[in-house]
């Protein structure tokens, strides 16, 4: 059975032992946090996220493994990971480098908009200076979810 909840501190050293030498997992809890999706104690993707302003929540990869893609488990380790967000209180969410990391497309039908073309609110401006404008996404997480799964629009 697939479960994609957050990772432990367990499940934090079973991701660096299956992605070594491909990504760097730090546990520094109300820093970076990961979502994890397993099945049984395999791991099958995961989720980064980055905390920064008291607003501002950064993803910072979703990543699942190549033999899993195709089954709507980025979708579900996405949803997860903003879930997760907006729990905790944040309310807008950047994913950086999303043409590197090969999600453009998938963020596209997520309903997402690029930086360059949101009118992001003017609180959380200085924080996004950093991010590539025409490779990365900006998320308002509660309408997001309030537009639900079917017939996205893009926000």
């Amino acid at each position: 059975m697939i479960t994609i909840r957050k990772a432990t501190k367990e499940d934090i050293l079973v991701l660096s032992n299956t992605y070594k030498g491909q990504f760097v997992f730090e546990d520094i809890p109300n820093v970076e946090e990961y979502i994890i999706a397993l099945d049984g104690n395999v791991p099958l993707g995961f989720s980064k996220i980055k905390f920064y302003d008291k607003d501002l929540v950064e993803i910072a990869a979703i990543y699942i493994n190549p033999e899993e893609r195709g089954q709507r488990l980025g979708d579900g380790i996405f949803r997860a990971a903003l879930n997760y967000a907006e729990k905790q209180g944040y309310l807008w969410g950047v994913i950086q480098d999303a043409k590197k990391q090969g999600l453009f497309n998938f963020l596209r039908k997520e309903g997402l908009r690029l930086l360059s073309e949101t009118d992001v609110p003017k609180n959380l401006q200085t924080y996004l200076w950093k991010y590539d404008l025409e490779s990365s996404f900006f998320c308002d997480i509660p309408l997001f979810f309030k537009q639900g799964c079917e017939n996205k629009k893009i926000i």
